[in-house]
This record gives structure tokens, sequence and C-alpha cells, in this order.
């Protein structure tokens, strides 16, 4: 019988392998749990994990070239979600072991966080309701008035899977799409490319979903923001570490950007999310974009990749099938369907 270690911790588990997911799993093999209340380093990877023949990741389990180096019976490393930031698909390649990842199944439900945002900042619903929740009745005629997203012009950074979606709904919703991605060549009609600067000085709503890179950490920082309107609104469903959070926290202060909304931040420095969220110009959630049913998705997939391997067979989902020689080590005659996986997303 297989050996499955899950690197999800306990306090993050049930977001992706709660109920029938985990159950799907325990039917292909033995599952060994990550009974820490965090994620494990590199060497405590090794020493729990050494012995098991598949990895089935969370973002926070190690993927580095000293753990690949130390796998002796790994065959697969699958990582129950998109990024791949810090796992060196090389190493695992040198060593025959095949790296797989998640599919976008947060498209959906981050295109509605951010819809639901922009809305929220140029109509000030959430000020309103929490008048009213205190029991007080708002004086609409003093109060923030609000503009209707119809006619204004969004102007998306970063243009895959979940810009194109985005772009789709905004173009229904009576919108300009202004994107910015040097790595696109095919655009869809509803979206015009343009080069950041442009995007940044003509949008009323700068959208942040670009991937991060050594390239791109950092890079909203205070002369993009001192690009932008000081009308319009910076939103931030991409990672947190792609807004330098102390020129944003200066630009929401001053007035330079009329507000913000975000579901990330980076947590470091002197700037933690929570400052920022405290700001009356800000909304932010913590990490709620993906709906629970994208993250169950995930979760799924990693049990049909787990099963396909057990099966001796590449899942569509590989990184690297040229290098996965290891995989040989399961015979197709074993018998492996994900039983029990639920539906808990389309």
């Amino acid at each position: 019988m297989a050996r499955i270690f899950l690197g999800f911790h306990r306090g993050v588990l049930d977001l992706r392998f709660g109920g029938e997911n985990l159950a799907a799993l325990k039917n292909l093999g033995e599952v060994v749990l990550n009974l820490e209340d965090r994620g494990l380093t590199p060497e405590e990877l090794i020493e729990q994990a050494g012995d098991c023949d598949i990895i089935v990741a969370d973002r926070l389990t190690p993927g580095n070239g000293k753990f690949f180096d130390h796998a002796p019976k790994l065959v697969a490393y699958v990582r129950a979600v998109t990024d791949m930031k810090g796992i060196d698909v090389e190493a695992a390649s040198r060593s025959g072991i095949l790296v797989a990842a998640a599919g976008a199944t947060f498209v959906p439900g981050v295109t509605e966080w951010i819809v639901g945002q922009m809305i929220n900042l140029s109509r000030h619903f959430v000020e309103y309701i929490t008048v009213y929740r205190s029991g007080v009745v708002p004086d609409i005629a003093r109060g923030p008035k609000g503009r209707q997203l119809a006619e204004k012009t969004a102007g998306i950074i970063g243009f895959g899977k979940l810009g194109r979606n985005l772009g789709t709904v905004l173009d229904v919703l009576g919108m300009r799409v202004l994107a910015s991605d040097p790595y696109v060549d095919d655009w869809p009609e509803n979206a015009e490319p343009v080069e950041l600067d442009d995007l940044l000085m003509n949008s009323d709503f700068v959208i942040c979903l670009t991937n991060l890179t050594d390239e791109t950490e950092g890079f909203m920082n205070a002369e993009v923001f001192g690009n932008m309107r000081p009308s319009a609104f910076f939103i931030n469903a991409g990672r947190g570490a792609l807004v330098d959070e102390m020129a944003l926290e200066e630009a929401l202060v001053q007035g330079q950007i009329a507000g913000a909304a975000m579901d990330v931040g980076s947590g470091a420095g002197d700037t933690p999310p929570l400052r920022l969220a405290c700001l009356p110009n800000v909304l932010a959630t913590p990490h709620i974009a993906p709906s629970m049913d994208a993250n169950h998705a995930q979760g799924r997939q990693a049990v049909e990749m787990v099963a396909t391997v057990l099966k001796g067979e590449l899942p569509e989902e590989a990184l690297n099938a040229h290098a996965a020689t290891r995989l040989k080590q399961f015979p197709s005659s074993t018998p492996a369907s994900p039983q029990g996986s639920g539906t808990d997303a389309d």
C-alpha cells in the first residue's frame, strides 16, 4: 500500500481536505498527516515524509532540492494549490520525481470578490450598512455619494485566466477594460492591451493580478501609486508581497488614491495587513476571496492526481512529465480511483 503524506497542517486541513476529500485520499493508501499547527521545515519534512511514495503539498510544504535529494522513495510531489513559488522542479526532475499542481479553480470566486469590492468601494455600501447596524439612520444627503461601475475604466495588471474571466464580467457590466501583461499575445475583444503607465493614468480601478516573481515583488510602489488618479481605487487580489505596503499606506493617507481593497497582505515589516485594514478608505478581508467551493475542488483535484499516479499514469497537471522516471514503480494494474470524492464545487 502506498504511503501518502498530507502536508496541510491541522489549522488549514479542512479548507481542502475536509470530509469527503480526506476520506477519498485514505481510500488510495496509507495517509500520513502533518500533526503540527504550522508548515514543516525541510528537515522536518525529510524526517516525517522521507519514506513516503507521494506528497500532497500545500503552500507551506517545502519542495527544495535538499528535500528531493533525501526522498529516495518519493514518486510524486502533488501541490493542492496553483502557487509553485519556491518549488525546485529541476531538483525533483533530477531525481525522477513527478511534480504536479492543481488548476485555477479559484477563478470564479476571486472574480466575484473583486467585483464585490469594486461595488463596495464605489457605492459605499459597507459604510451605510454599518451605520444602520449601529441603530442610526444614515444621513444620505451628507453621506458619501456612490458612483456606478458602468462607463468607468478598469485596469487589470496581469491577464491570465483570472484576468480574462474578470475582463469578461466587467465588459458585461459596461466597463472599459484596459490590461497590461508583457507575456500575453492573444487579446480578447473586450480588453485593450496598454503599457502599465497608460493603464495607471487612465483607470478608475487598478486591479493587481500578476504573478509573484523576483521581478514583481514590491513593484506596486510609491511611483506606481503616484501615477494613479486621485479618484482611483486600488485592488489587490494577487500576492501580498506584490505591494509595497508602506507606499500604499502613504498614498491612502495622503489622498493620492481614493481607497483600496485587499484580500492579502505581506504581514512583514512595520506595516502588517491589520494596520492598513484599519484605515477608513480600505476594505480588507482575511484571504477569503477563493470560495470554499474552489478550495474543496483543488483538494479533489489533488486526490484525482494521486489516483492517476498510483495507476502508473501521468496526470494532466504534470509539470515535468519528461523526467518522471520513478512513476514506473506503480504498475498500471494498480486499482486507484478517488471513491467517495464529493461534488463540493461544480
